[in-house]
């Protein structure tokens, strides 16, 4: 494979921060031992400095000047005494030949190259991320350093989300890796016996395939369990349970998938009437939304979409009793059952960066226009006007959006700022965005799809017992709306969600899955239950 993009990504970086000279300063992740240990933590490479490097190796640094369009790269000294120990890291050649980078050093030389280039550059800035992460240690410098800490993680966050194309392969592969290993429990899923097992088959078919980590814990939740989004005990038999949510993706060289599959614990399928049911309606959310992504598109529609097709399924089965779509969503009745985004960027980061949040919104606002309603925790960037920009046209978002357009009950209007249409969001929306139902962990906003984003769609549909118990059914304006009695006979199937990596394209979008779902994974699971579960019959 061809080498780590690194200084077409420093370059890119350099142009999001839109000047013409300064110095980036990075240190990588360093060995930590655990607290009275001789033991170190699991080494895990800081992502931005991956980014800007492609070197997944303890204790380096790196520079990038802007104006020389130099990177470098420094590196430990090799200790003899440690290497019988623990091996060694590379050499100054090895890095060289293996690094898209211009200079390798050793960090024995760091601080005085970075001294010689402050005294060279005098009042140009040094770029960091963290007021922990600048340059220590330094001889004395007359005028005094000045460290940006702000710029430079907004602008890595901007040219991290649009992915290059050596890093669409990485992630290829991973979900590629990942999509054998989902594709491998569903053959062999009844020979399996508990959580456990199913845990340590994935991992197994992961690292065989040469894929050491995960990009995340793996989720497998049976049963009620899986009305814990973020179940990870992994510890409890199958027995008596109808259905295993397992949300699990290995990573390939630190770049991550994420996939999920809920399936049924038997060759003889579903184990009762309301789990198929609530599983076609998870599996309609996913497969409208999804073929509505393309470049122009506002995710925050298509989260919008997926919860008036979960409240329009929720009432047909009978758990919404009374009220129309519209009333229902506006009450947040459907975030009873349908509580977290519908998906997020992915990359580096399972849930990876973004300058903008994939779930912005604008809402019209009295006076001059609108006011931004961005995700809670997001801090200053949740006050960002996410109006349209020019990369959509008026013609794209009516393409791209048209069905959720139409349900949403949207109006457009002329924006002050653009010749493009922005967009009066429906009460739906305003509800919807309130609390933490929208938060999309590590991004920070994005109105529109763009050519090259990596991201996941991944709706579902959960029976939480404690949450229905202690915040829904206690509001009388929920009681109104909720059948207990129809409710309660669904209870047993805990939760379903269906999980796909998606590359949005030029003509909009390439699912990157292959996992089997929907019929093709009941029929994986037959097949396996009659050539009795061998693992050396023909599956992959």
């Amino acid at each position: 494979m061809d080498k780590y993009p690194a200084k077409q990504h420093a370059r890119a970086v350099a142009g999001y921060l839109g000047v013409s000279k300064g110095l980036m300063y990075l240190p990588g992740q360093h060995t930590v031992y655990m607290e009275d240990s001789d033991q170190t933590y699991p080494f895990r490479q800081r992502r931005y400095f991956y980014y800007l490097s492609g070197v997944d190796e303890p204790d380096c640094y790196l520079t990038y000047d802007i104006e020389r369009d130099h990177l470098s790269l420094y590196i430990p000294p090799i200790s003899p005494q440690r290497v019988i120990w623990f091996g060694r890291g590379s050499t100054v050649h090895e890095a060289e030949d293996k690094y898209d980078v211009d200079t390798v050093c050793l960090t024995t030389s760091l601080n005085n190259d970075i001294y010689q280039w402050l005294i060279a550059n005098r009042q140009v800035q040094v770029y960091a991320l963290h007021p922990d992460q600048t340059p220590h240690s330094l001889p004395p410098v007359s005028p005094r350093p000045d460290f940006d800490i702000e710029s430079l993680l907004i602008a890595l966050d901007t040219s991290r989300a649009i992915k290059s194309p050596h890093e669409i392969s990485l992630i290829r592969h991973a979900v590629n890796l990942s999509s054998i290993a989902h594709r491998t429990i569903l053959h062999q899923i009844n020979s399996l016996r508990s959580e456990a097992q199913i845990h340590a088959l994935f991992l197994d078919i992961c690292i065989a395939h040469g894929a050491k980590y995960q990009g995340y814990t793996p989720i497998v939740a049976s049963g009620t369990n899986a009305s814990t989004l973020h179940y990870v005990k992994n510890d409890e038999p199958l027995q008596g349970r109808g259905l295993v949510c397992m949300d699990a993706g290995c990573q390939w060289r630190c770049y991550s998938s994420d996939i999920t599959r809920t399936f049924p614990t038997s060759s003889k399928g579903w184990a009762s009437k309301q789990t198929a049911e609530v599983y076609a309606i998870v599996e309609e959310m996913q497969e409208r939304c999804i073929s509505e992504l393309g470049p122009g598109v506002r995710y925050l529609d298509l989260h919008v979409l997926a919860h008036r097709i979960a409240v329009k399924g929720l009432m047909r089965i009978g758990i919404f009793k009374r009220g129309d779509v519209d009333s229902i969503m506006e009450k947040g009745a459907s975030k009873a059952f349908f509580p977290h985004g519908l998906g997020h960027h992915m990359g580096l980061e399972v849930h990876d960066v973004s300058k903008k949040q994939i779930l912005g919104l604008r809402k019209k606002a009295d006076g001059d226009g609108s006011q931004a309603l961005g995700n809670a925790g997001s801090g200053s960037f949740g006050a960002r006007n996410l109006g349209f920009t020019s990369r959509a046209s008026a013609s794209q978002l009516a393409k791209s959006s048209q069905n959720s357009i139409q349900d949403s009950n949207f109006m457009l209007f002329p924006g002050a700022q653009h010749d493009m249409p922005r967009l009066v969001d429906s009460q739906a929306h305003l509800t919807l965005a309130q609390g933490d139902g929208l938060r999309a962990p590590c991004t920070l906003d994005a109105p529109l799809l763009e050519e090259n984003m990596v991201l996941t769609v991944e709706p579902g549909i959960y029976f939480s017992k404690y949450t229905l118990e202690h915040m829904y059914l206690p509001d009388p304006k929920f009681v109104e709306l909720i059948d207990k009695e129809v409710l309660d006979r669904y209870m047993h199937v805990g939760g379903v969600r269906i999980e796909d990596d998606i590359l949005i394209t030029a003509s909009g979008y390439e699912n990157l899955t292959t996992a089997p779902k929907g019929k093709d994974m009941l029929e994986i699971i037959r097949k396996g239950a009659e050539c009795n579960h061998g693992i050396d019959c023909s599956f992959i």
